[in-house]
């Protein structure tokens, strides 16, 4: 079982007082204090045109991006807020690595605006977070992960029109599983990243019999080359699931073609 730290009561303080904007220094933050101020958000996290099934921007005229459309991908869909680059890059970089987890109710309500989405997460059975190792989430004492699937689906509760709207919908952190501790993917290209994650994820054998036909919402930080989030997927496909959809924070911009 992978039992995880709860940001503690200090973790919210910033929903409880006003704060300065984390990108501009802006003080106090409006509304309400957010952590990032309605004038950043606008300017560094435009409405963009994503490839509906791995989420990378896109021109307006152009209904998917080369690779998914001649390629058999894992998603039914897949959904990111924004690109990884400045300033959400050092933000998540403060999420991620710096001990603060609370970042993960701002990030979660900024996916949740993101257009289909929310039905799309809300078809869904099961919520399940990209996993962390044994060894890796010892030394963090928490998976950023879990902690973004558990406030989208905070914010999912907040938002619904009446209570129990969820009907058999359930965020768990115990059925995909990382059974080997791998080298950190930032280092490696698309194809050494493929590698280093063969057989890293398992279902929990315990989960097995309720996987069988169950729609996946899989959810994680940041979709780099998108090699972690399409072995996860074909994992969970693998063993039963009937449709994985994902849904990220941020998305790295395809290179710049010179």
């Amino acid at each position: 079982m992978f039992a995880l730290l709860r940001p503690g009561r200090l973790a919210h303080i910033g929903t409880w007082f006003p704060s300065s904007c984390a990108v501009c220094g802006r003080w106090p933050s409006p509304p309400s204090g957010e952590p990032v101020c309605h004038d950043c958000r606008l300017a560094f996290a435009p409405a963009t045109t994503r490839c509906p099934t791995c989420a990378l921007a896109l021109p307006p005229d152009k209904p998917a991006c080369a690779a998914c459309s001649t390629a058999d991908h894992a998603f039914r869909a897949c959904f990111a807020a924004v690109d990884y680059t400045y300033p959400w890059r050092d933000l998540l970089h403060r999420f991620k690595f710096a001990s603060q987890p609370a970042w993960a109710r701002w990030f979660a309500s900024m996916m949740w605006d993101q257009p289909g989405l929310r039905d799309a997460a809300l078809a869904c059975d099961w919520w399940l977070p990209i996993p962390l190792s044994r060894q890796r989430l010892a030394q963090r004492g928490y998976n950023q992960s879990w902690e973004l699937t558990h406030a989208l689906w905070r914010q999912a509760q907040r938002a619904a029109p009446q209570p129990h709207a969820f009907g058999a919908c359930s965020a768990r952190c115990d059925v995909l599983l990382k059974v080997m501790d791998t080298a950190e993917q930032h280092t490696l290209d698309r194809s050494k990243r493929l590698a280093n994650l063969r057989a890293a994820f398992a279902v929990n054998p315990a989960a097995l019999p309720a996987m069988q036909g169950k729609s996946v919402l899989l959810v994680d930080d940041v979709m780099t080359t998108g090699a972690t989030m399409h072995l996860a997927a074909r994992t969970l496909l693998n063993a039963g699931a009937a449709s994985v959809t994902g849904a990220v924070f941020a998305r790295t911009p395809a290179p710049e073609v010179s």
